[in-house]
């Protein structure tokens, strides 16, 4: 199935230390498998600390507000509850970040977005570490916004875990891109077809059109054989900032059985538009155990 995502409201949670995740309103959901949930709307609460924290709340789409010159940083998954899987599995996501720098940084939603008054600071001091709770209505990609020249000067964990099997595993860590490591083409490598697996192909873009297509080719790691082709489409709000443009295909020798004659595949991505940019992975899922590995561009 090639998924597809559709406008939520971020809201971000900060949290000086460990802190519990927000309460998430759902609505459908997409699991980290690439299997389509979906759950009537409601308010799902997690765990509760009583470690006294302060918090900020900052709607992301409630009108123009201060401008800071920020870049984004792509977070590839956010789960702001918890969802059901396969087998038994009930994912999550945790996401820490820290200022490396002897400066301050702003690093939060994007600040045009913010209303004038009240508008929290989500400026961070030097060398301080927090958390951020991100509860998407759906489950969905999300940026992250850093003041303009520091994305290097931010340290990122993103981690994303089965609760269920917490005992066994302390999850996977996610990838977090600044906007230069984006790519005209790519080339994923080394992704088994077996049955102990499950594999989704997840591809994003920069902001831009609504709609484009990704060109995606599957090739015998052996032989170099094209397998199968596929255009994908990568789908996006417009000219609205959130969410990232998205598409996927989920269960990879499901949708296309044919890769299974391979051992071991190569995925080639070339975006139709030859000045789009993109960035992709896939994540392969032990059917027993539901531990997570990723391929990602390197």
């Amino acid at each position: 199935m090639i998924g597809r995502l559709f406008a939520c409201v971020l809201l971000l949670l900060l949290v000086p230390q460990a802190l519990p995740a927000a309460d998430v309103l759902t609505d459908s959901l997409v699991a980290l498998d690439g299997e389509t949930l979906v759950a009537g709307s409601g308010l799902q609460k997690a765990r509760k600390s009583t470690a006294p924290f302060d918090r900020s709340l900052a709607p992301l789409d409630v009108g123009p507000g201060p401008f800071v010159d920020t870049e984004r940083l792509l977070l590839p998954l956010l789960i702001g509850a918890t969802i059901p899987g396969s087998f038994g599995s009930i994912w999550t996501t945790e996401l820490v970040t820290r200022n490396t720098a002897s400066v301050p940084i702003w690093i939060g939603p994007e600040p045009s977005q913010m209303s004038p008054l009240p508008a929290p600071d989500f400026t961070r001091e030097p060398e301080t570490t927090f958390q951020i709770g991100i509860s998407p209505t759906v489950f969905s990609p999300a940026w992250l916004y850093v003041e303009t020249g520091h994305a290097d000067d931010v340290a990122v964990n993103l981690r994303v875990k089965d609760i269920s099997r917490q005992s066994l595993t302390y999850g996977t860590e996610m990838p977090v891109v600044r906007e230069r490591e984006f790519r005209t083409s790519m080339d994923l490598m080394n992704i088994p077809t077996d049955d102990r697996f499950r594999s989704t192909l997840r591809i994003y873009r920069q902001p831009g059109p609504q709609h484009e297509l990704v060109q995606v080719m599957f090739y015998d790691m052996d032989d170099n054989r094209m397998l199968a082709e596929a255009a994908v489409g990568v789908e996006g709000p417009g000219a609205s900032i959130q969410p990232p443009p998205y598409g996927e295909i989920g269960d990879l020798t499901a949708q296309l059985p044919q890769l299974r004659s391979a051992n071991k595949l190569r995925i080639k991505l070339i975006p139709d538009s030859p000045e789009e940019k993109i960035w992709a992975f896939v994540s392969v899922t032990n059917n027993e155990t539901q531990h997570v590995t990723l391929i990602t561009p390197q």
